[in-house]
């Protein structure tokens, strides 16, 4: 069972939401992320990340 199958049926059980919709769908990625970080960008460093980060936002501007 999936950590975020198994929060959602305590939720139902408990008929109180433990997490919001965004916390679960932020749940799945990282489950997804775990599975295939071969789909996701990963860093060496901060250092990188931030440059990374830095020439998104240029690319994006223009």
């Amino acid at each position: 069972m999936k950590k975020t199958d198994f929060l959602k049926a305590k939720a139902d059980n408990d008929k109180t939401p433990l997490f919001s919709d965004e916390m679960l769908e932020a749940l799945a990625e990282a489950e997804d992320i775990e599975k295939h970080p071969e789909k996701y960008k990963s860093y060496n460093s901060v250092e990188d990340l931030m440059k990374d980060i830095h020439n998104e936002i240029e690319n994006n501007i223009e």
